[in-house]
C-alpha cells in the first residue's frame, strides 16, 4: 500500500514538475483575429518589450543587491538567488514571445506571397 502512495505521488509531482517547466505561450486576446499575422505579429512583440523591461528592472534590482551586498545580510542572499530565477523565467518568455512574433510574420510573409502568385494566375488567365 505505501508503495502504491509512492508511486502516485511521485507521477502527480513528476506532472507538476513538466507543467510548470512548459511555460505556456500568452493566446491572442479575443479581438485579434487568428488568421491576421500582421496583428499577432506586433501583439507578441509588444509582450517581448514589457518581458524586456522586466527583465532590466530584475537585473537593476541584482545589481544593486549585488553591489550593497553588506545592506540586505542574510535575506540579501536569497533575493539574489530569487531574482536570477526570476531573470531566467522571464528571459525563456520573452525569447517565445520573440519566436511567435517571428513566426507570424513568416506566416504573414507566406499568406503574402500565396496571394500574389494567385492574383498573377489568375491576371495571366484573363490575358488569354
Amino acid at each position: 500500500k505505501a508503495s502504491k502512495i509512492s508511486a502516485v505521488l511521485s507521477v502527480l509531482a513528476f506532472g507538476l514538475m513538466t507543467t510548470s517547466a512548459f511555460a505556456e505561450v500568452p493566446a491572442l486576446p479575443s479581438n485579434i483575429n487568428s488568421n491576421d499575422h500582421a496583428a499577432a505579429a506586433a501583439y507578441y512583440e509588444n509582450l517581448a518589450k514589457e518581458e524586456a523591461a522586466i527583465v532590466e528592472k530584475y537585473r537593476q534590482d541584482l545589481e544593486e543587491h549585488e553591489d550593497h551586498a553588506y545592506a540586505y545580510g542574510r535575506r540579501g542572499q536569497d533575493d539574489v538567488s530569487h531574482l536570477r530565477a526570476n531573470i531566467r523565467e522571464h528571459e525563456h518568455q520573452l525569447e517565445e514571445d520573440l519566436a511567435q512574433a517571428d513566426l507570424h510574420k513568416k506566416m504573414l510573409t507566406v499568406d503574402q506571397q500565396a496571394k500574389s502568385t494567385s492574383s498573377n494566375s489568375i491576371n495571366a488567365a484573363a490575358v488569354q
